[in-house]
C-alpha cells in the first residue's frame, strides 16, 4: 500500500494504492491554516483511510520551494505558517515509514507526463490558489539546482506587491485565483462574465509566453482550478498565447484533462521512481 498526498494552500488531498499505479481511494478535506493543525489532521486523516496499517512509503506534494535536505517547506505562499516546520521528518516519525517530500506542481506534471507518452519535453503550469509549475523531461522531473517557481517570474515591476515572494507584479501577484479575486472583486468559481475571463486570459497568455520561450517544451499543460471556469477562459487563452509568441511556432497547447488526480498520480509515479519498482 503507497500514498500520495497533495497539501495545497486550499485544500489536501490523500489518495491510496494498492501497487502505486492507479488511485484505489481518495479523501478531500480543507487545509488548516495553522502548521500543528495541518499536520494533526493529516495523520488522523491517513489513519483513517488506511486503518491504521502503516504504508510502505509516502509521497507529499506541497504547494511551496522544497528544501530536499531539511525536508521542509522554505516558503509556502498560501500556507506561511507551515514554513520551516520539519514535516518531512515529522511525518516519518508518526507514519512509521518512509516519506518523499515534492513540488505539487512538479508531480501534477509528472502525472499529466504519464498520459502522453511520446511527449519527450513537457512543461506544466498550475493556475489555482497559486501559480506553480515544472519541466518535465522523458518522463521525470528535470534536474533542477533551485526550485522551479514560473509563478513568480516578474511581468511588472510596478505592480501589485505579493508577500508570498515579496516581489511585485509577479505572475502569481496578477492571474492566479487569489488575484483574480482581488482583482475583480469575485471568486473565479463564481464569475460569469465572459468580458472579465477574456481579461483575465490577456494577463495569463503573458506568463505562459514566457515560459515556453524558456522551457522551450514540445507540448504545454495548462491545470489547476482556474481552468474549471471552461472555454470562456481557456479558448481565449490558448488563443491569446500562440498569437504572442511571435519568434518561433507554439509548441502543442493542451489543458489537463486529469482534475485534481495529477498530483495524487504524479506521486505515485514518483514513488515509483524512487523506489525503483517496475511498471509492468
Amino acid at each position: 500500500m503507497f500514498l500520495s498526498v497533495d497539501v495545497g494552500g486550499t485544500y489536501t488531498r490523500i489518495a491510496i494504492s494498492k501497487d502505486a499505479k492507479k488511485i484505489d481511494k481518495k479523501i478531500k478535506y480543507e487545509t488548516p491554516k495553522k502548521y500543528d493543525d495541518g499536520i494533526d489532521l493529516l495523520q488522523e486523516k491517513i489513519e483513517e483511510i488506511t486503518g491504521r496499517h502503516a504504508p510502505k512509503a509516502v509521497s507529499v506534494g506541497a504547494a511551496s520551494p522544497i528544501d530536499y535536505e531539511k525536508g521542509i517547506l522554505s516558503k509556502p505562499p498560501n500556507l506561511p505558517n507551515y514554513k520551516g516546520h520539519p514535516l518531512q521528518k515529522e511525518l516519518e516519525i508518526r507514519l512509521h515509514t518512509k516519506v518523499y517530500l515534492e513540488n505539487d506542481a512538479a508531480l501534477g506534471g509528472l502525472g499529466e507526463s504519464s498520459k502522453r507518452k511520446k511527449v519527450k519535453i513537457l512543461a506544466y503550469i498550475t493556475l489555482s490558489t497559486g501559480i506553480g509549475g515544472v519541466r518535465i523531461v522523458n518522463g521525470k522531473i528535470d534536474y533542477h539546482a533551485l526550485p522551479f517557481e514560473p509563478g513568480h517570474q516578474i511581468l511588472d515591476p510596478n505592480g501589485r506587491f505579493w508577500p508570498g515572494c515579496g516581489q511585485k507584479g509577479c505572475f502569481e501577484s496578477l492571474a492566479s485565483g487569489r488575484a483574480f479575486e482581488m482583482t475583480y472583486d469575485v471568486k473565479p468559481q463564481f464569475c460569469e462574465d465572459f468580458r472579465i475571463w477574456e481579461e483575465h486570459a490577456e494577463v495569463v497568455s503573458q506568463g505562459l509566453v514566457n515560459v515556453i520561450i524558456l522551457w522551450a517544451p514540445d507540448t504545454l499543460v495548462i491545470g489547476g482550478s482556474l481552468i474549471k471556469a471552461g472555454p470562456k477562459f481557456t479558448k481565449p487563452l490558448m488563443e491569446k498565447t500562440r498569437e504572442k509568441l511571435r519568434i518561433y511556432k507554439a509548441p502543442k497547447i493542451e489543458i489537463s484533462k486529469m482534475g485534481d488526480d495529477n498530483v495524487s498520480l504524479g506521486g505515485f509515479i514518483s514513488l515509483r521512481q524512487k523506489l525503483h519498482l517496475t511498471f509492468a
